[in-house]
């Protein structure tokens, strides 16, 4: 339940208040919802693809950082926001042309510039017409970097022993 005062003055510089109180309804139209379908990669430590769908959104926005990154937000002291405000606030907000594939075919979202064996963390957040959001996240970790010798970079270790002295008694 809501009230709103509203102040007005006659010609005379009287002043006027009046209240009008209202309640508000439960949304009726369908939450947003969101689809993550892990793509596959060829290099998967450094790079990620999903393929990410919407329904019943009128907005969305994209964060990709280190889960440390969010974790840490989400800890500090006086912190009252939630993992939503943090991707609606830092997060990138669709074009009206990729949010229209998002709702239709899904959209791809790829980073190929990650480090490599360290977790992140992409979240996603959906708003409807009547204001209902729905967060969605994606944890992973990419991989540990292979391990690959070059011919110029390879280091050849070899052991020399040395022929024991025989024993000539």
């Amino acid at each position: 339940e809501y009230t709103v005062g509203v102040v007005g003055f006659d010609k005379e510089n009287r002043e006027k208040v009046v209240f009008y109180k209202f309640t508000t309804t439960q949304p009726t139209g369908p939450a947003p919802t969101i689809a993550i379908d892990p793509q596959p990669v060829d290099e998967p430590w450094h790079e990620v693809s999903l393929n990410v769908k919407v329904q019943h959104a009128l907005n969305m926005w994209v964060c990709l950082e280190t889960k440390a990154k969010y974790d840490q937000v989400l800890d500090q002291p006086g912190f009252s926001g939630t993992l939503g405000d943090i991707i609606h606030n830092n997060g990138i907000q669709l074009t009206p042309e990729q949010l229209q594939k998002a709702l239709t075919e899904g959209i791809l979202c790829q980073s190929e510039e990650l480090n490599p064996y360290t977790e992140y963390m992409y979240g996603f957040y959906a708003v409807n017409e009547e204001l209902v959001t729905t967060t969605e996240t994606y944890v992973f970790r990419t991989e540990a970097a292979p391990m690959t010798l070059s011919p110029s970079s390879a280091t050849i270790c070899l052991l020399y022993t040395s022929p024991s002295p025989r024993d000539t008694r």
